[in-house]
């Protein structure tokens, strides 16, 4: 894994632990599972064969497990008003491509329709009526429908890893995974865990960081709700 900020190494053998904690610990307020390790799985998953192009409403709920707010103007534009526009878009947008193998410019260039959705869900559109979320927000609710390609972003992961802002942390984890070592992190980090949950690498990644960084104190910050 690579080094993050002010808070040592994470080694092969605390990511699996943690990996593992997330699916298995306990919560001590509720004696279950953490809500947001059903992210991926909740309803057959946002990428399934009959939803795989268009935002549903478990879609939404699935999101609100990562800690976000959906503010119901948003829920209406994915689930109606823009339903039409941003299916579109979806289904130009590859789901069976993991981000190490994605075309930069293609898949994940200024203008490709995964940038163009992103930049709908900001509401950096004239015609938008101010709907737009949040970058984290916006991550979590196209990792929800491209887990294998697009990467979550929050607060905690920004400062995990010092990577970049939202406008170029694709094109940052793309270039992360070149040489195949992170890769082969991952999939050592997965076996150690024990874990059988049918994640993406992605996923596995967004969860080791964030773990981490939940586990030195870092909090969610106001950037990761905003609405």
């Amino acid at each position: 894994m690579r080094r993050v900020v002010s808070t040592g190494e994470i080694t092969v053998e605390s990511a699996a632990r943690n990996l593992q904690d997330y699916f298995t610990e306990l919560m001590p307020r509720t004696g279950r599972v953490r809500s947001s390790s059903r992210f991926d799985s909740w309803a057959g998953g946002g990428d399934a064969p009959d939803v795989v192009n268009r935002f549903t409403a478990d879609d939404v709920v699935a999101a609100s497990f990562r800690s976000v707010k959906i503010p119901a103007r948003t829920a209406v534009a994915l689930l109606e008003t823009r339903a039409g526009d941003i299916s579109d878009l979806l289904a130009s947008i590859p789901a069976d491509v993991d981000l190490p193998d994605a075309d930069p410019v293609q898949d994940l260039g200024a203008g490709s329709p995964a940038r163009q959705l992103w930049n709908l869900l900001r509401g950096r559109h004239d015609d938008d009526g101010g709907w737009g979320v949040g970058p984290s927000t916006a991550s979590k609710l196209l990792a929800r429908k491209r887990p294998r390609l697009i990467p979550v972003y929050d607060s905690i992961i920004r400062r995990v890893t010092a990577a970049p802002g939202p406008k170029d942390q694709w094109e940052y984890w793309h270039a992360s995974f070149a040489d195949g070592v992170l890769a082969e992190r991952l999939t050592e980090i997965r076996a150690k865990s024990g874990i059988t949950e049918p994640i993406s690498d992605l996923r596995v990644l967004d969860i080791v960081l964030s773990m981490h960084g939940k586990r030195q104190g870092f909090e969610a910050q106001e950037e990761d709700l905003e609405s």
